[in-house]
């Protein structure tokens, strides 16, 4: 499988355009089946489905010394049960 991306985008990131206000999240081999889960989902459903906005994502990020973008794939994969 190529690698596949997805954008969440969230209105209180500190970027000045939408496009920066974007995470965009990398799915390989192993996240490939999370990504086709996920793929039709809107930047509104995802955010719902976190139950988190940007600066908890980020702060959760912080305190499991961990980048973003690997917060948010395991975050989702915790609730992709609910889209079996």
């Amino acid at each position: 499988m190529n690698q596949k991306y997805k954008s969440i985008y969230f209105p209180e990131h500190p970027g000045e355009t939408s496009q920066k206000k974007s995470l965009t999240l990398a799915f390989g081999k192993k996240t490939g089946e999370l990504y086709e889960r996920i793929k039709g989902l809107s930047s509104a459903e995802l955010r719902q489905l976190l139950g988190n906005d940007y600066q908890t994502l980020i702060a959760n990020a912080k305190a499991d010394d961990l980048p973003s973008k690997h917060i948010l794939p395991s975050s989702i994969k915790t609730i992709r049960e609910f889209h079996s």
